[in-house]
């Protein structure tokens, strides 16, 4: 499931290789060669993780004459779509905002194809892409299909902490992770996992502290971590000591908790 973002142009449509070459300036990776009738993309960001893929041309086999694709009166199709996944944080859907964009430097325009009128009274077409309007449409896209998903939720503020975390943590700063509660299904959980307690730590406003222990993990509500004396550190973090101290507060974490990939919950 995915938010479509279709491409068109008041001009002629250009020339596919200068899209593919456009897109590729800000890390569109394709498959196929220039001459190719049709050619598929993926667009990634190492320290985020969002992901998206791109459809430029049309596949044969999967050419409809039944049902042709909707035209705009004054706008050309170019043959390039962008479908950005539901599942996973809203910010996957904004950090892959920045290929629409980049499109637009080629002349195109990209018309999510749930949300086709500027204004209410306008008539159907491409209008200016904008980050904002694009993500509310994708927020009810999301929605929409909540019960399909069926996905845990992670708090939104946790949810911008990690988007802060992975944009901006220095190197060899705190791990964290999603993960799932067996005590509490359907909830998702922002974790800094300590694999040792006893040295520095830089770590973020977090749901959860897993500390690895000999004993096995243990896990540690993140609001002890305000009972610690911390400096401040970038991207929102405390510069801790260390978190030994910790360790009384905390349960056996063994077999509780699940670990989730970026699609595997929502915020």
């Amino acid at each position: 499931m995915s938010q479509t973002l279709i491409g068109f142009t008041r001009t002629d449509p250009p020339d596919p290789a200068a899209i593919a070459d456009a897109l590729a300036a800000v890390g569109v990776q394709w498959s196929g060669h220039d001459a190719d009738p049709y050619r598929q993309g993926v667009w990634s960001d190492p320290r985020t993780r969002a992901r998206c893929v791109l459809d430029l041309g049309e596949p044969a086999v999967e050419r409809d004459t039944m049902h042709p694709p909707t035209r705009y009166e004054g706008w050309t199709a170019v043959g390039l779509e962008l479908h950005i996944p539901l599942a996973g944080p809203h910010w996957h859907a904004v950090e892959c905002y920045r290929v629409a964009e980049a499109a637009a430097t080629a002349g195109i325009t990209l018309l999510d194809g749930e949300d086709v009128h500027a204004e209410p009274d306008a008539p159907p077409g491409p209008f200016p892409f904008t980050r904002a309007r694009a993500l509310l449409s994708w927020e009810a896209l999301r929605e929409a299909q909540a019960d399909g998903l069926r996905l845990p939720r992670l708090g939104r503020p946790a949810s911008i902490v990690l988007w802060r975390w992975r944009r901006e943590a220095p190197a060899g700063a705190a791990g964290l992770a999603v993960v799932e509660d067996a005590r509490r299904p359907g909830t998702a959980l922002l974790a800094a996992v300590i694999t040792d307690p006893a040295t520095p730590a830089l770590v973020p406003p977090v749901d959860l502290v897993l500390l690895m222990d000999p004993t096995g993990p243990r896990a540690v509500p993140g609001e002890h971590l305000e009972h610690l004396r911390g400096e401040p550190g970038p991207a929102g973090a405390q510069r801790y000591s260390d978190l030994t101290a910790l360790r009384p507060a905390g349960d056996p974490a063994a077999g509780r908790f699940r670990l989730l990939g970026d699609e595997d919950w929502r915020d």
